[in-house]
C-alpha cells in the first residue's frame, strides 16, 4: 500500500527531476553545451549541486537526457509543418506550402533549433543521444513519406524522396540559423530545385530514366526530361537514331515546317509542356521575341544574352522535330515568372 508521505516524496522528486532538465535544456539553448555547467544548470534550476548526481548520476548524463528531450521536440516540431499534414494537390505544391510553416514558424523555435544543432554535435559522442537522432530522424521520414504518399511504391523509392526531403529542410535550418534576416521564398525554393534537377536529367545523356507513378507523383517538384528521335534520323555508327533530350523551360531554334520553301531565319521558343507528355508527337512552345512591346502576360527574359520577352498569350503545338539547337535554358526566377503568366493567360490563378 503507498502511504500519502510515499507519494508526495515520489512527486516532489519528478518535480525536482524535471526542473533540472527544463534547466539544462534551457541553458543548452542559451550558451550552447560548453556552457552547460553544474553551477549554471543548478542556478536556473534552483537546486544544489549534489541534486544532479542524485537525480541523473552525472552532469553528462543530465546534459545527455537533455538533449534527448530536445530532439523529440524538435521532431515534433518539424511535422507540425511536415508534408503529411500540408494541403495540395502535387508534391510540389506540399513542399512549398511546408517549407513556408516551416521558415515562418522557425523564429520563434529558434532556441530549440540551437539545442537541436548541439545535439547533432554530441551525438558522436553519446550513444543515448545518437540512438534519439536516429529514431527521430526515422519517424521523420516515415511521416514526410505519408506526404508523399510513396510508401505504397518500391521500397528504395519508399527511402529516397522522404531522405531527400528532410535534407532539404536541415539544409534551409543552417542558413537561417546562420543568417535569420535572409528572405525565403518556398514557391521560388521549390520550382528552382525543379528547374536544377530538370536540367540536370536533361543534360545528364546517359541516365536512363524509366516512368513510374512515383516519377508522375513528384512532377509538381522535378520535371523529367522529353527524349525524341533526332530530326535527321541519323544514326551514325550505330545506325539507330539519335535521341535529343529536351526539357521544359529549354530555349531552341523553331526550324520551319518540313517542305516549306520560306527562307526566314529560324524562330526562338520556350517549351512549356510538361515533361510528362513526352510521349506526344506535338510539344507547346511559346515564342520569344527581342522587339515584342512590354506587357504583364509577357515576362522577360534572357535571350543570346539581350533581353527578350516569352509571348505567352500565343502559345502553340508544333512538331517536335521542329525543335531545332537548344540555345538557353530559363533560370528558377525565369521558369516562375512564365508560369505566372500563363496562369493569368489561362485563367488559372
Amino acid at each position: 500500500m503507498t502511504t500519502e508521505a510515499e507519494t508526495g516524496g515520489t512527486a516532489r522528486a519528478e518535480d525536482a527531476r524535471t526542473r533540472l532538465l527544463e534547466a539544462t535544456i534551457r541553458t543548452l539553448q542559451e550558451e550552447g553545451r560548453g556552457g552547460a555547467t553544474a553551477r549554471a544548470i543548478t542556478s536556473a534550476a534552483e537546486a544544489n549541486l549534489g541534486s544532479i548526481v542524485y537525480y541523473f548520476g552525472s552532469k553528462d548524463e543530465l546534459v545527455d537526457a537533455a538533449l534527448v528531450a530536445v530532439c523529440e521536440r524538435w521532431v515534433g516540431f518539424f511535422k507540425e509543418s511536415g508534408l503529411a499534414s500540408a494541403a495540395g494537390k502535387t508534391i510540389g505544391e506540399r513542399v512549398a506550402r511546408s517549407l513556408g510553416a516551416f521558415t515562418s514558424s522557425l523564429p520563434r523555435n529558434r532556441p530549440l533549433a540551437l539545442a537541436f544543432v548541439e545535439a547533432l554535435a554530441s551525438a558522436e559522442r553519446s550513444p543515448d543521444v545518437r540512438e534519439a537522432l536516429r529514431d527521430g530522424y526515422e519517424d521523420l521520414r516515415k511521416t514526410v513519406a505519408e506526404g508523399t504518399e510513396t510508401l505504397a511504391e518500391a521500397q528504395t523509392a519508399a527511402e529516397t524522396v522522404p531522405s531527400a526531403i528532410v535534407a532539404l529542410f536541415d539544409g534551409l535550418l543552417i542558413q537561417l540559423l546562420l543568417e535569420p534576416e535572409r528572405e525565403v521564398r518556398p514557391g521560388e525554393l521549390t520550382a528552382a530545385l525543379g528547374s536544377l534537377f530538370g536540367t540536370a536529367l536533361a543534360e545528364a545523356s546517359s541516365l536512363s530514366i524509366r516512368p513510374s507513378s512515383l516519377a508522375e507523383g513528384v512532377g509538381g517538384l522535378v520535371d523529367q526530361p522529353d527524349s525524341e528521335d533526332d530530326a535527321d534520323g541519323d544514326g551514325g555508327s550505330t545506325g539507330r537514331p539519335r535521341r535529343r533530350r529536351s526539357a521544359r523551360g529549354g530555349i531552341y531554334r523553331l526550324m520551319p515546317p518540313r517542305g516549306s520553301r520560306r527562307q526566314t531565319p529560324p524562330r526562338s521558343v520556350v517549351l512549356i509542356q510538361a515533361g510528362k507528355l513526352r510521349g506526344l508527337r506535338t510539344a507547346l512552345v511559346a515564342p520569344a521575341s527581342t522587339h515584342a512591346p512590354a506587357a504583364t502576360f509577357r515576362p522577360e527574359i534572357k535571350l543570346d544574352g539581350e533581353p527578350a520577352r516569352v509571348l505567352v498569350e500565343r502559345l502553340r503545338a508544333v512538331d517536335r522535330k521542329r525543335l531545332g539547337e537548344r540555345v538557353g535554358r530559363l533560370s528558377a526566377h525565369e521558369q516562375h515568372e512564365v508560369d505566372r503568366a500563363m496562369a493569368a493567360v489561362l485563367a488559372l490563378g
